[in-house]
């Protein structure tokens, strides 16, 4: 929820009906995440002389701003992550000298069990488990599961012969998403398109810890790190305490590009 005025109300709504005995909210408002999240930035402004300004909209950060080094940027990416209650991060952070035009911002969350169909030929996948980048708690890839052809001559003797092929499951980077529901996702790639995507290896994946908190609308068994974030251990000082001083950005930008053709998925 956006503000702590509409968990009021929910509350206020569950007193009138009657047979309610207690109740226990998961919510997450925004506006006491910002402040949490501005209050751990704060130690990292003062060491660096920078200024970082921190919108939040349904749980997702936004950075913005300019700081000296990509690693100062980086450090603010994972601060902000840190906090089990983000759903993402979407960093806009700026570095001299260092162009990050091409970065994809989008935030794709693909749901659990949903198809997704590649370009062209239309061949479905249903989503098996999502692979999370824990420096921003974004999705970079996800896997797919479904019949799959080994070449485009395998395809045309399926056709031909009503042969099916094996099942296999898929690694597919969120770049080639070209659009996502809550229902079903659409791919910019054909099913063919080899170089675009990888059979799933079990080596290159791990487990998150146990006690990391996935992002909404995830449950731990749906989330797999890349290999490497296996023996990284960040820990990123918080300042609850402190008065903070980042600035609230305006929240409609972030509002229009979360929820525009209802990408999150979600």
């Amino acid at each position: 929820m956006i503000s702590t005025t509409n968990r009021q109300r929910v509350e206020k709504a569950l007193q009138t009906v009657e047979g309610i005995h207690g109740s226990k909210s998961n919510l997450v408002i925004d506006d006491e995440l910002m402040r949490e999240v501005a209050a751990s930035l704060e130690l990292l402004e003062q060491i660096h002389h920078c200024k970082i300004l921190t919108g939040i909209s349904h749980e997702v950060v936004i950075l913005n701003g300019e700081v000296s080094s990509m690693d100062v940027r980086r450090n603010a990416e994972q601060c902000a992550a840190s906090h089990p209650k983000v759903r993402g991060v979407i960093n806009y952070i700026r570095v001299p000298g260092v162009d990050l035009e091409l970065q994809d911002h989008r935030l794709l969350q693909p749901p659990i069990g949903k198809e997704i169909y590649f370009l062209g030929d239309g061949i479905p996948g249903r989503v098996r488990q999502v692979v999370i980048n824990p420096d921003n708690r974004r999705v970079v890839a996800m896997t797919i599961q479904g019949h799959y052809y080994n070449s485009r001559r395998n395809l045309t003797l399926s056709n031909n012969s009503g042969a099916q092929s094996a099942e296999q499951l898929l690694v597919i980077p969120m770049s080639i998403m070209g659009h996502l529901t809550k229902s079903s996702g659409f791919l910019t790639i054909q099913s063919t398109d080899f170089t675009k995507y990888q059979k799933f290896d079990a080596s290159l994946f791990t487990a998150p810890n146990k006690d990391w908190v996935p992002p909404y609308p995830y449950c731990p068994d749906d989330v797999l790190f890349p290999v490497e974030y296996q023996q990284v251990d960040k820990k990123i000082e918080n300042v609850p305490n402190q008065a903070s001083s980042t600035l609230k950005m305006e929240e409609q930008v972030l509002i229009e590009q979360l929820l525009a053709n209802d990408s999150l998925g979600g």
